[in-house]
């Protein structure tokens, strides 16, 4: 993933650490940092007009199909943070979302992650037209590189 600024992504929400997502060393747990970035693509399509809840009973559940993060730092009790996030289509049958968050004031690198994911209608990977236009185009090599 190329390296980013904040000023490069489509979307940001701002997020407090709480006590009980720490665990005994004092700061967030491994396992709480994909809930920040769900939390980060669900307000994301909303911002973008997607309500996740009625894609759902439209009969497209959407589904993550590959994680990467890579853990740069630790965010600890009463840290005020963002995570930013922008999306984009990774193949004709999935997008991708590229996040990162950033401890607030001193805007430090705290971790940085990939998303691929997939809709699932009929019980076949798909994404429904309104997703398909949101994500945009298949870039040229994507489908030679994902199986």
């Amino acid at each position: 993933m190329p390296r980013r600024r904040r000023r490069d992504y489509e979307f940001e929400i701002q997020l407090d650490v709480r006590d009980s997502e720490c665990d005994l060393q004092g700061v967030v747990n491994n396992a709480v940092y994909q809930t920040y970035f769900e939390h980060a693509r669900h307000r994301y399509l909303i911002a973008k007009g997607v309500d996740f809840v009625r894609v759902h009973k439209e009969g497209c559940d959407l589904v993550v199909t590959r994680a990467e993060i890579d853990y740069l730092g630790s965010l600890r009790p009463g840290d005020r943070f963002v995570v930013c996030s922008t999306a984009g289509r990774h193949s004709s049958r999935h997008f991708v979302f590229e996040q990162e968050i950033f401890r607030l004031p001193d805007d430090e690198r705290v971790t940085r992650a990939r998303f691929v994911g997939t809709g699932i209608i009929d019980g076949e990977p798909g994404l429904p037209e309104q997703l398909l236009a949101l994500f945009g185009e298949v870039p040229a090599a994507a489908e030679k590189s994902f199986p």
